[in-house]
């Protein structure tokens, strides 16, 4: 039991995962290319599939994307 997070801990950790999407988790690269390009995003999608990247979704990058894109808008880097 002492292995165990307290709630806490545990609740901490929820919101540190919430905090990241999918797409956080991909090379700094390959983020850049998506931000960056003005292709659709069932083609990005298409693309980070056959890069090997099962877990894309349109849903997954269109809100990602979106929310980088308002960000560096609004000078964040």
């Amino acid at each position: 039991m002492s292995d165990s997070p307290s709630l806490d801990e545990f609740a901490a950790e929820l919101e540190d995962e919430r905090d990241r999407s999918w797409a956080d988790s991909l090379p700094v690269e390959v983020q850049d290319q998506i931000i960056n390009s003005k292709t659709s995003v069932r083609t990005a999608v298409a693309w980070l599939l056959r890069l090997g990247y099962e877990g894309a979704t349109d849903a997954k990058i269109d809100h990602w994307r979106r929310k980088r894109r308002a960000e560096r808008a609004r000078g964040k880097p």
